[in-house]
């Protein structure tokens, strides 16, 4: 299930090495997100794609950011685990029309 969010970067974790079953080796990074939420704010993503974990180099702590990303689960011994591998991330603009609410 692909989904979006915008929020403000929290966290950038660093760059993890794994080796999988076969032998083959990938890489996976975390970052962290604030939404405007009142509760449940705080949200861990995954980066799995070379490209998108490089691209987080990009954005400093504190920017408002966009992430297209993929919701997926999975069961394991009777618990379900959930995943939020993030594809794509967008720096928002801000735009240059100020909200003035003076009415004079």
């Amino acid at each position: 299930m692909a989904l979006k969010i915008k929020a403000i970067l929290k966290e950038k974790m660093e760059v993890n090495e794994f080796t999988k079953k076969d032998g083959g080796k990938f890489r996976k990074r975390s970052f962290i997100i604030e939404t405007d939420n009142k509760y449940n704010n705080i949200v861990c993503f995954d980066i799995l794609k070379d490209d998108v974990i490089q691209m987080l180099d990009n954005f400093s702590v504190g920017n408002e950011i966009e992430v297209d990303f993929n919701l997926s689960s999975r069961e394991y011994n009777g618990k379900y685990y959930h995943n939020l591998v993030a594809w794509r991330l967008t720096k928002v603009e801000k735009s240059n029309v100020e909200k003035d609410d003076d009415p004079f």
